[in-house]
């Protein structure tokens, strides 16, 4: 291989972290947040499932209206990227806001749960609309669309076995419960955030 073709591999895996990154949100979310409900807020299963099932229906439209929301709206910056990281960035945050354990009334917690429940994955659908729709934007060949799709694919699976390795342990890592879940959700926005600004740059060219 030469050296164009190797810094172009190394621009598909730079990409690809992008998925790293976002990937442990993911598998966090997928198995951790129906515990973190009934075992640390002490919600009743019912009501933990019933709150979940509802909040996933609202929650599939945004990637809809991110994807209308992207086709329409174009910064200076570029058209997908600065949506990435500002995804990214809102993603982490309200993350973070919605593994908090606040005290106050039931109803109200419920409620402070799904809007910041909601926000989070809107931000996610912003920045996971944008990152895919990227790999059109910076694919010169067909080569290029499945290298990048690829690559992507290939960093998101080690993303799950790196988790699946350690994510408990970082959970548990705590006395509190609820501290464990605060550090790991700023782990996976770090993460999340990071992965984002290294997929920008790699495909700025």
């Amino acid at each position: 291989m030469n050296t164009r073709g190797i810094k172009q591999q190394a621009r598909y895996y730079l990409y690809g972290l992008g998925e790293f990154g976002f990937t442990f949100f993911l598998v966090f979310i997928g198995y951790q947040l129906l515990y973190f409900l009934t075992d640390v807020l002490a919600w009743p299963p019912m009501l933990a499932a019933t709150v979940y099932a509802v909040i996933q229906w609202f929650e599939s439209t945004t990637s809809v209206l991110m994807g209308f929301f992207v086709d329409r709206m174009c910064l200076k910056w570029g058209k997908f990227r600065p949506w990435m990281i500002i995804g990214s960035i809102g993603c982490a945050i309200f993350t973070l806001l919605f593994f908090i354990k606040y005290n106050c009334d039931l109803r109200f917690q419920i409620g402070l749960f799904c809007l910041f429940y909601l926000l989070a994955y809107t931000s996610y659908n912003l920045m996971w609309v944008s990152y895919r729709s990227m790999v059109g934007a910076a694919s010169m060949t067909a080569e290029d669309n499945v290298s990048y799709t690829a690559c992507s694919a290939q960093l998101g699976g080690c993303a799950s076995l790196i988790y699946g390795a350690c994510g408990t342990s970082l959970l548990f890592a705590f006395r509190n419960i609820e501290r464990g879940y605060a550090f790991c959700a700023a782990i996976c926005g770090v993460l999340m955030i990071g992965g984002m600004l290294i997929s920008a740059r790699a495909t700025k060219e």
